[in-house]
C-alpha cells in the first residue's frame, strides 16, 4: 500500500473510532438537553449556537487550510474537542445554567468543522481527480457504518451507565482520532509561485463559487439541504420523546434504522454508481429529499419514521458525497481550501433557519406538521433552484452561439 492511501485509510480509522464517540454524543446530548430545561426552544437554540462558530471560522478556514501546516491544523481541531466533551459532565452534576452548555455546543463544532474540511482539502492532494468520488464514498461509508452501529450501542451504554458517560467516550474516540494524525503523513499543498498569501484571499473563494455554474448550484442545494437537516434533525429528538414518548433505547433504535438508508446509498455510489456524473445524483437526489421530510411527519408511527429517516439519510449520503465531489473537481490545489470554506460559510448563513422554522412550528403546532411544512418549503426551494439552474444554462449557451 502507497504511502498517501495508508494516510487515507489511517485517518479514516481513526475518524470511524472518532464518529461513534461523536454520534453517541449527538444522542445524548439533546436527551441531556430536554431532561434539564424540558423546553423546544432550548433545543432549538442548541441547534442553532452549534451553527455560529462554523459561520465566524469559515471565513478563514479556507486561508488557513490552503496556506498553513494542515497536520497541526488536524492535531488541534481533535484535541481540544476531547478536552470539551470531559467538561459537559462536570457541567451537569452542578446543574449550571443553559448558557454553558451553549459555549460547549459554540466550541466543539468549530474544531470538528475545521477537521471535517481540512480532510477534505487533503484528499484531492492523495489522490487523482477520477478517483475522488470513490475515495469520497469510502469514507462517508465508514462514517455512515459507525452511524448505524453507534445508536443502538449509545442506547444500551445509557440504559446501563449513567449518560454522563457518554461524553467521556466520546473525548476518548477524538484522542484516538488525534493518535491517527499524529503518525500519517499530510502532503503539504502547493502554492502559486509569487502568490499572494494576504488575508484577502479570504474571499477568493466566494467570487469561485458564484463563477462557476456548477459550483452556484451545488452551493445553492448545500443551503437548502442545511436548511432541511438543520430543521428535521431539531424536531427529532422533541417529536419522538415528548409526542411519541419513546424511552432512550428506542430514540437509539431510531437512529440506527437511519444508518441503513447511509449506508445503502455509499454502497451503490463506491460501486454501481461510482463513475456516474456526480452533479446529476445530486440533482436526483435533492429533488427528492424534501418529498421524504414530508412523509415522515404524515403517520404517527416510530417504526413508520424510522424508514422515513433511514431513505432520508440515505439521499442525503448521496447529495453530500455529491457536493463534495464537484467542489473538489471544480478546484484547484491553490484555492480548494477557500473554496469548501467559502460554501460553508454562505450555506451556513442560512441554516439557522431551519432551526427557528421548526422551533416555532413545534411550539405553534406539533412537530408532525412541522416536518410536513419543512419539506413543502425545503421543496419549493428546489424548484425555483432548477428553474434558475435552466436560465443560466440558456444564457450561457446562447453567449456561446453568439461568439461563435
Amino acid at each position: 500500500m502507497d504511502i498517501n492511501k495508508k494516510t487515507f485509510y489511517t485517518i479514516t480509522f481513526g475518524e470511524f473510532i472518532s464518529n461513534i464517540g461523536d454520534r453517541f454524543q449527538k444522542i445524548a446530548f439533546p436527551i441531556l438537553i430536554y431532561q434539564e430545561f424540558h423546553s423546544s426552544f432550548a433545543m432549538g437554540g442548541m441547534v442553532i449556537i452549534e451553527l455560529l462558530p462554523q459561520f465566524f471560522l469559515g471565513f478563514v478556514m479556507g486561508y488557513l487550510l490552503d496556506n498553513f501546516n494542515k497536520k497541526k491544523i488536524l492535531l488541534w481541531s481533535t484535541l481540544i474537542p476531547a478536552l470539551l466533551c470531559s467538561v459537559i459532565p462536570i457541567l451537569s452534576k452542578y446543574s449550571v445554567s443553559i448558557f454553558f452548555y451553549y459555549v460547549i455546543a459554540f466550541l466543539i463544532p468549530l474544531f470538528s468543522t475545521l477537521f471535517q474540511t481540512g480532510f477534505s482539502v487533503i484528499t484531492p492532494a492523495l489522490f487523482e481527480k477520477e478517483e475522488l468520488q470513490k475515495y469520497n464514498s469510502q469514507f462517508q461509508g465508514v462514517r455512515t457504518i459507525s452511524k448505524l452501529i453507534s445508536p443502538a450501542i449509545a442506547g444500551v451504554l445509557m440504559l446501563k451507565f449513567n449518560i454522563n458517560s457518554i461524553f467521556f467516550i466520546n473525548s476518548a474516540s477524538f484522542l484516538l482520532l488525534f493518535l491517527s494524525i499524529l503518525i500519517s503523513y499530510i502532503p503539504d499543498q502547493e502554492h502559486k509561485e509569487n502568490g499572494n498569501d494576504d488575508i484577502k484571499e479570504i474571499f477568493v473563494g466566494f467570487k469561485e463559487n458564484f463563477t462557476n455554474i456548477k459550483l452556484r448550484i451545488s452551493l445553492l442545494f448545500t443551503i437548502v439541504v442545511n436548511i432541511a437537516m438543520l430543521g428535521f434533525n431539531a424536531t427529532i429528538i422533541y417529536y419522538l420523546q415528548d409526542q411519541l414518548k419513546l424511552s432512550n433505547s428506542l430514540v437509539g433504535i431510531v437512529y440506527s434504522i437511519a444508518g441503513f438508508g447511509s449506508l445503502i446509498a455509499v454502497t451503490f455510489l463506491s460501486t454501481f454508481l461510482n463513475k456516474k456524473d456526480a452533479f446529476i445524483l445530486m440533482n436526483i437526489s435533492m429533488a427528492t429529499i424534501p418529498l421524504v421530510i414530508m412523509a415522515s411527519g404524515i403517520v404517527e408511527n416510530w417504526i413508520f419514521f424510522g424508514i422515513c429517516y433511514s431513505i432520508l439519510s440515505g439521499l442525503i449520503t448521496i447529495a453530500s458525497v455529491s457536493i463534495t465531489t464537484i467542489q473538489q473537481q471544480e478546484s484547484t490545489v491553490y484555492n480548494i481550501g477557500k473554496i469548501l470554506s467559502s460554501s460553508f460559510v454562505i450555506a451556513t448563513i442560512f441554516a439557522p433557519f431551519g432551526g427557528i422554522l421548526a422551533a416555532y412550528f413545534n411550539w405553534l403546532l406539533n412537530p408532525r406538521l412541522s416536518l410536513v411544512i419543512l419539506g413543502l418549503l425545503s421543496s419549493l426551494l428546489v424548484i425555483l433552484i432548477k428553474s434558475y439552474e435552466k436560465k443560466l444554462t440558456k444564457k450561457r449557451t446562447a453567449t456561446f452561439i453568439k461568439e461563435d
